[in-house]
């Protein structure tokens, strides 16, 4: 049995030119991740991992940055599953795991499994593990791997158990995955990626194709400055501008990412990486009038909410004799209305268990998904008002 764990401690100062400097937020979202790994022999091994999330600067009853309930301290689990073989010819997973699919640095739109998008920007993946069976079946003399999965997340009834498949295999100097997904209640996607090398550049393209039973999409115009006005028994909300909401029935929504790196040598041991991404989003706005809207109605995703995106990277690790030290500069762009979010991060080993990372971000551009002064006025309605403020404008094609 081995029990190990590790500490991530983090301050953020948040800053905003447009605001009090009094309102600058700051934060301290710590985590501490503690495991237990048991190998009983070579082909069985049960794993578990909990997390605690400890903000130092909330107390009871803070809010975040947009407003969002704070917890000073959270427990939650992280992975528990259990891992043998059948036969040294099956590889069986069972339980609370991680996982991701994709090959794309910024967006994986083939990331099937997990109902949380990955942050692109942070420096590790802090989402979850997903509660599935997997049955991984390699076939060593082609050099490719089969997956059946089971999915079991959020499960109560037999009938909503999800199945995924997933097919990787090597042809030449390329990797090609075949991928699709399904689960009640959810859209089923299919997906595919390649990544192979051609002289100095790595090269990858990834693509998904989701099927949706009924997809809502908004239209119109939604302008918070209308419901400024004093409420009162007189209000009306039919006289505000509420967008319509369109429900496309069986609709394909096709997302595309493809990328590129390559290595510049300028020492005999040193490189320097440069890189960049473009990302297609069918379902996506192409300019930011609705964002507003869309954060009301708890719709508002994250790098996925753009019709086009693009990428930028740089990153330089152990420069010259600095072996414990690592660069690496991004930038992201929603390129269909104009906002840019840049960020620098800097990391160095001072131990041999401890490393420092600083980082700093920059949003700038247009008003839109990275950058978005957005002043929500409080406005208190009856029942009566709040339930016909949500039925205006709705309807089904």
């Amino acid at each position: 049995l081995e029990i190990g764990g590790k500490v991530y401690l983090r301050l953020q100062q948040n800053f905003a030119d447009s605001t009090d400097p009094e309102d600058d937020r700051l934060s301290s979202p710590n985590l501490l991740d503690l495991y237990l790994d048991a190998r009983r022999s070579e082909n069985l091994r049960f794993f578990a991992r909990a997390r605690t999330s400890y903000n130092a600067t909330a107390g009871e009853g803070s809010e975040g940055l947009y407003g969002e309930d704070v917890e000073p301290t959270r427990v939650v689990l992280d992975q528990f599953f259990l891992k043998f073989d059948v036969d040294r010819q099956l590889f069986v997973t069972a339980g609370k795991q991680p996982i991701k699919w994709g090959a794309g640095r910024f967006w994986n739109p083939t990331d099937f499994l997990h109902q949380q998008r990955r942050d692109p920007l942070a420096i590790f993946d802090e989402r979850l593990g997903v509660a599935l069976l997997k049955l991984h079946l390699p076939m060593e003399s082609l050099g490719w791997n089969l997956y059946a999965v089971g999915n079991f997340e959020n499960v109560q009834r037999a009938q909503e158990v999800g199945g995924a498949l997933r097919l990787e295999m090597v042809v030449g100097p390329a990797e090609i995955t075949f991928s699709g997904a399904m689960k009640r209640d959810d859209p089923l996607r299919l997906g595919a990626d390649i990544s192979t090398g051609i002289g100095p550049f790595d090269l990858w393209v990834e693509g998904a194709a989701v099927r949706h039973r009924d997809r809502s999409f908004w239209v119109g115009s939604f302008d918070l400055n209308e419901v400024r006005q004093p409420i009162d028994e007189s209000f009306d909300p039919a006289n505000i501008s509420i967008p319509s909401e369109i429900i496309y029935g069986e609709d394909w929504v096709v997302q595309v990412v493809t990328g590129f790196e390559f290595a510049v040598r300028y020492s005999d041991q040193d490189s320097i990486y440069f890189g960049g991404e473009y990302f297609y989003n069918d379902g996506g706005y192409n300019d930011s009038a609705l964002y507003p809207w869309l954060m009301l109605q708890g719709q508002f995703d994250p790098f996925y909410l753009g019709q086009h995106y693009a990428s930028g990277f740089m990153m330089l690790s152990q420069p010259g004799d600095w072996n414990d030290t690592r660069f690496f500069v991004s930038a992201i762009s929603n390129i269909s209305d104009g906002s840019y979010v840049s960020r620098f991060d800097y990391q160095v080993t001072l131990l041999t268990y401890l490393s420092l990372n600083l980082f700093a971000a920059y949003h700038f551009g247009q008003d839109g998904e990275f950058f978005m002064p957005l002043d929500i006025p409080g406005v208190d309605l009856t029942a009566e008002q709040a339930e016909a403020f949500g039925q205006i404008g709705r309807a089904h094609v």
